[in-house]
């Protein structure tokens, strides 16, 4: 009795499919998340519908994606500090020993590297280097008055190393560890001027910008990674020009800012300190990038920012009798 029903109801499902939009040959048509489907009536066939999350949008996603936003949050709330001076907050999960580890390995490849270039201790340029730089280094023992986090500032062993180089360059790694290339040596002579230099490194530290580094490279990395794994794109180049360039920018001018504040402090005069930059801007033009492209200021632009600061310092430094002893030197 069946049997005569047969020719109605597959010409009843030919019509269903044929308002459904399948395929001719008597294939159907269903939705799927994130790909569409349809049978031929021998195989499946699957096409993408374009880009997207990679994996299927639905309340369990949801759910997971903001408990890791809830829990990452906390957890950078629960690891900021605050900067001395600045009081700018910055996210830090390195350890002050670990920080001090890394420093050290560091240098110890940089000693290495360089090795038959570092000058001995009794040469006139490291002589004068370290004679400055303990000197910011005894100021930057004592800065209870700027608030912040400063404790780790116990116990620091500094070093000044000068490396025969052209290049007009000068670093710090964490632990105190600072370095000068002669070149920058040949452009400023004077005590001041090599004092603007060498405050600005060591108020990296004092400021834990390589801590901040580390931890902000770490948190960028797990964002890259997460955002990959749900779109399937690279987002390096957009983390790099909208956070990474931008918070090393940030840190140069604060060093430059704590640097001023640290030599007014140290009795070297803060009036010289706008000059230096300017007067590097001019041996490096035309061999910096865009400063939207570099992990420094311009030099124009922080010329610029320490004349504005300038008057504060100026304070510091006449507050600390420091004018009448450089006028009783000058003698």
């Amino acid at each position: 009795m069946a049997a005569p029903l047969r020719p109605a109801a597959s010409a009843l499902g030919r019509l269903l499919r044929a308002r459904a939009g399948a395929p001719a040959g008597g294939g159907s048509r269903w939705p799927r998340r994130g790909f569409a489907a349809w049978s031929d009536g021998q195989y499946q066939h699957f096409r993408g519908r374009g880009p997207g999350l990679r994996t299927a949008r639905g309340p369990a996603v949801a759910l997971v994606g903001g408990g890791v936003a809830a829990a990452s949050g906390l957890y950078y709330v629960t690891h900021l500090e605050t900067v001395p001076f600045s009081k700018r907050r910055h996210f830090i999960v390195t350890s002050v020993r670990q920080e001090r580890q890394m420093g050290d390995h560091t240098y110890r490849q940089v000693l290495q590297q360089h090795r038959g270039r570092v000058l001995p201790a009794g040469h006139p340029a490291a002589r004068a280097v370290a004679r400055v730089g303990q000197r910011l280094a005894r100021e930057a023992g004592d800065l209870a008055a700027w608030g912040g986090q400063v404790e780790h500032m116990r116990g620091l062993r500094w070093t000044f190393t000068v490396i025969d180089s052209p290049e007009l360059n000068a670093f710090v790694l964490p632990g105190g560890h600072v370095c000068v290339f002669t070149g920058l040596l040949k452009l400023f002579r004077t005590d001041d001027e090599l004092a603007t230099i060498v405050a600005h490194e060591v108020a990296h530290v004092v400021a834990r910008h390589g801590a901040e580094k580390v931890s902000t490279g770490q948190a960028v990395a797990f964002a890259k990674l997460l955002l990959y794994s749900l779109f399937d794109f690279s987002f390096g180049p957009v983390f790099s020009l909208a956070l990474e360039l931008p918070n090393s920018r940030t840190m140069e001018l604060e060093a430059d800012a704590l640097g001023l504040q640290l030599m007014a402090k140290a009795c070297f005069n803060p009036r010289v300190a706008p000059g230096v930059f300017e007067r590097l801007g001019e041996a490096n033009r035309g061999a910096r990038p865009p400063e939207y492209l570099s992990t420094h200021p311009s030099d124009q632009g922080r010329s610029a920012a320490l004349r504005r600061q300038l008057p504060e310092a100026l304070w510091v430094y006449e507050a600390a009798g420091c004018e009448g002893l450089a006028a009783f030197f000058r003698r």
